[in-house]
């Protein structure tokens, strides 16, 4: 989950924000009681931004509005990685030793460490080390674990309503038994028990042509969703290879050979 940094980054400014407008307590929940039962409950889920949170922001913006979060997250993704972050590794490789060959294992591993902070002693002291670039890597990442979390939020929320229509959409969890006979017995039994409720059905019997052409639809709806089998997170993370196979700097180029 994402949790607010305790260091202040001087080049942001704060948004200034209007304060939310105060009322009585019995226009929130009703009494003092129950307003600071709820005010506890809640308190749960303040001071980060997490699966929970996710969740409800699946439910409110649906497949077009996460479709724009996420168009938008690559164009910031793009500006990070062929802005700040390419002109830091540019000057990080001419930093760089020109030969930084591997010692011997004889050595020990303190005298490995200490040789390799000699060859990297100018890496160590680019002043934008700490303060931007690792700064933009955090933002990064952040953004990567955003969208799979985001995407683990959808899932979620996309199983719950697949499981709460399932009876209404003729999936039947199929009954334990001994044999295969019996199984289907069963199966023929519980879809005759449940054919009362089938929305699709039924409509498709006794409804007229646009009653049957909602009903197909919203149970293609129902049926089809991302869970199924897309993957929003792999998508995201081939446009990031996109990204980074455009320019040679991250490459590294092809060989002479």
């Amino acid at each position: 989950r994402f949790v607010r940094s305790l260091v202040k980054d001087s080049k942001r400014k704060v948004p200034q924000r209007e304060r939310p407008p105060s009322a009585a307590v019995h226009y929130f929940w009703g009494s003092k009681s129950l307003h600071a039962a709820f005010t506890n409950l809640y308190s749960l889920y303040s001071g980060f931004i997490g699966l929970p949170h996710l969740k409800a922001v699946a439910r409110l913006l649906g497949y077009q509005g996460i479709a724009i979060i996420l168009e938008e997250l690559i164009k910031i993704v793009r500006n990070l990685v062929n802005g700040p972050l390419r002109g830091h590794v540019k000057s990080l490789f001419n930093l760089m030793p020109k030969v930084c060959k591997l010692p011997r294992f004889d050595y020990g591993s303190p005298a490995v460490l200490e040789y390799y902070i000699a060859h990297l002693t100018n890496v160590g002291r680019y002043a934008e080390l700490k303060k931007d670039v690792c700064q933009v890597l955090r933002e990064l990442g952040n953004i990567i674990v955003f969208c799979l979390q985001l995407e683990l939020a959808l899932a979620q929320e996309e199983v719950m309503d697949l499981l709460t229509a399932a009876p209404f959409t003729n999936i039947i969890p199929r009954p334990p038994a001994k044999k295969i006979e019996e199984q289907e017995l069963k199966m023929k039994q519980l879809e005759q028990k449940y054919a009362r409720i089938q929305i699709s059905a039924v409509v498709e019997q006794v409804g007229d042509e646009k009653q049957k052409a909602i009903a197909r639809e919203a149970e293609l709806l129902t049926k089809e969703r991302l869970c199924c089998g897309l993957n929003i997170f792999e998508m995201f993370i081939l446009k990031l290879k996109e990204i980074l196979s455009v320019d040679t700097i991250w490459t590294g180029g092809f060989p002479s050979n």
